[in-house]
């Protein structure tokens, strides 16, 4: 599959392109081989270049959101977790809003009380 214009090409190097072709300088052949990109795709581009010279851009822009979000999604949170080294299974994790000493202690309080107190082996 092809990337998209904008992951190939900055969007100045594509003005470049378009005002060659409007000054004829570059055969239209020439320019879609180089993009890319169909005829009808490289005229939908030519013209909003056309509208708008200076600020036309190749920049992906979503038209509306994929999913609704939260109110509180821009508050930072952290994960704190437990993984045993032997067992590598997760023996605790919890998302808190401040991560704190206070939060790793209450986490292994909730270690040793489910799990037991390890020993050590040696």
């Amino acid at each position: 599959m092809a990337q998209e214009l904008n992951k190939r090409f900055c969007t100045q190097e594509v003005k470049m392109l378009f005002q060659k072709y409007l000054d004829e300088k570059v055969r239209l052949a020439y320019i879609l081989e180089i993009l890319k990109i169909k005829s009808s795709r490289f005229s939908e581009l030519l013209k909003g270049y056309n509208k708008d010279p200076e600020g036309f851009s190749i920049e992906y822009r979503r038209k509306s959101p994929t999913r609704k979000t939260g109110e509180d999604v821009d508050k930072r949170r952290y994960l704190i977790t437990g993984l045993d080294d032997h067992s590598r299974i997760l023996v605790y994790s919890r998302l808190v809003q401040k991560e704190t000493s206070w939060c790793h202690i209450i986490a292994l309080q909730g270690v040793f009380l489910t799990w037991g107190i390890p020993h050590l082996t040696m």
